[in-house]
């Protein structure tokens, strides 16, 4: 699959401090959605199938509020993104 990210409008979470390292987010054509290193926006990204971004997002949030070990010694991550509904 190949998909052009020249277009793309990358954004962080709110939750990211502002010069702390991150990743980044782009809503993308068809419902994908792209992940990438903020520290290097040149780099590689991510590319998610709808599917695929529901599932990691299900699994993220399953990991801090399910019950399950909470990632590292960090707050609880957000894992959906602002405008992002199920």
């Amino acid at each position: 699959m190949t998909i052009d990210l020249t277009e793309a409008q990358w954004f962080k979470s709110s939750w990211s401090p502002a010069k702390e390292a991150c990743v980044e987010v782009a809503w993308l054509t068809a419902g994908h959605v792209g992940v990438r290193d903020s520290k290097n926006p040149d780099g590689p990204a991510l590319i998610f199938t709808p599917d695929e971004w529901t599932a990691f997002t299900t699994g993220a949030e399953l990991a801090v509020d399910g019950g399950g070990t909470q990632l590292r010694d960090s707050a609880p991550v957000k894992p959906r993104l602002p405008n992002e509904t199920r």
